[in-house]
């Protein structure tokens, strides 16, 4: 950078950092101290299995008593359809007592059962982490084993907890988002008088749910403001930002056109969208001229609503399609066109990003610290070339087969 470039860059920076008020607004939104974070367990599923059993817990001396127990059991029954099953009402006059919140209970993230209401929960949490083959299937069929169901002896709910609803392989679990448990916890807060350390602290797991897990939506758009006023100053600061868990995310943002070019057909050609540091984005180009597809907001500067994402975290890296923020009436109609090619996004339309497929580019036995990188990107480039080859050509073909002419 020439001495003139680096004194337009330092005046880019002082007019972000020291003048502009959603700078200032988001800092200090970002600089509240959680627990959470200070541990850096924020996505570490254990740590949250854990932290969720102690507060659903009534014998547990956090004085919410079975409060937040029934709260989170009212809006699961309310959010995801399982009032059919056990009504909200049943729940509302029922005692809860003899309850057992169980944690690793056959390998089972989180396991309650209400003798009295002869009622059994079941959680499997995700954040960054995928489903196994068979997991949820072998988790119902040791809860069926334990506490059977025949002759209306047991009732179970199962409920797959992911940041944004995924479904599950097994259609008989629920799928749910992290966006229910931050609702569940706002419902007790607003009425529960409590130990003042358990109130601090499910306050503090609920904002770093949304700061960490969610997305918040406030903090969201000022982010979008500062980008667009301040974009060049930002990658400046993103492109300095120390590395503390390898360069294999930056070298795939890096050589994105490389990457996307290798793995484009002559059906599907990947067009680089904009990009994070761990979250490298690709549009279809063949999808530009589809009605409403830049119909979005609060997500990336195209404003496209479907995009594929290759998220490079800790121990895997992963390619998804995702639905994101848009118009309501296209996102539906796309949404609805894919059912027939959704195999783990969940049946339920979530309102900022669905995932409508995904597949695993890296595992963790090939992202160890002395992991080749070179060898990475073309393991990645060659399964990232099948997800093209085989899954986008059938949601192509979905999406095509609208019927947008006759739409009002």
């Amino acid at each position: 950078m020439t001495d003139l470039g680096e004194t337009l860059m330092k005046e880019k920076l002082e007019a972000l950092v020291l003048e502009d008020s959603d700078f200032r607004k988001l800092e200090q939104a970002l600089s509240v101290y959680c627990p959470f974070e200070a541990l850096g367990v924020e996505r570490a599923e254990i740590r949250h299995a854990n932290f969720l059993a102690s507060m659903l817990d009534p014998y547990r001396p956090h004085g919410f008593g079975d409060k937040f127990l029934r709260a989170l059991i009212d809006t699961l029954l309310a959010r995801s359809g399982a009032s059919q099953k056990f009504s909200r009402l049943r729940l509302h006059l029922m005692d809860l007592d003899n309850v057992e919140v169980r944690r690793e209970w056959r390998s089972i993230d989180l396991l309650v059962t209400l003798a009295e209401q002869r009622l059994v929960l079941v959680f499997e949490l995700k954040i960054d982490a995928l489903e196994s083959k068979g997991q949820l299937e072998r988790y119902r069929e040791a809860v069926e084993a334990r506490w059977p169901t025949a002759g209306g002896e047991w009732a179970h709910l199962y409920f797959f907890l992911t940041p944004d609803g995924a479904e599950p392989s097994d259609p008989v679990w629920r799928a749910i988002s992290y966006d229910e448990v931050i609702e569940a916890i706002e419902a007790v807060l607003s009425v529960a008088a409590a130990d003042r350390l358990a109130v601090s602290m499910l306050r503090a797991y609920a904002a770093m749910l949304r700061r960490n897990v969610m997305q918040d939506e406030e903090l969201a758009a000022i982010a979008q403001a500062l980008w667009q006023r301040h974009r060049e100053a930002l990658e400046y600061l993103t492109e300095q930002r120390p590395d503390e868990l390898g360069s294999l995310g930056e070298a795939i943002k890096e050589r994105a056109d490389e990457i996307g070019r290798a793995v484009s057909t002559q059906a599907i050609r990947l067009i680089q969208d904009d990009s994070l540091r761990t979250m490298t984005r690709f549009a279809v180009e063949q999808w530009e001229t589809l009605p409403g597809i830049k119909s979005g907001a609060g997500w990336t500067t195209t404003k496209r609503i479907l995009l594929v994402e290759i998220k490079a975290v800790v121990d895997h890296v992963q390619v998804m399609l995702i639905l994101g923020p848009g118009e309501k009436e296209f996102r539906e109609a796309y949404f609805k066109a894919a059912q027939p090619e959704i195999k783990r996004g969940a049946k339920r339309l979530t309102d900022k990003w669905k995932t409508l497929a995904s597949s695993e580019l890296l595992g963790k036995g090939e992202l160890k610290s002395e992991y080749d990188q070179e060898r990475c990107i073309a393991l990645l480039k060659e399964r990232l070339g099948v997800f093209v080859k085989e899954t986008l050509p059938k949601f192509d073909e979905c999406f095509r087969a609208i019927g947008w002419d006759s739409r009002s």
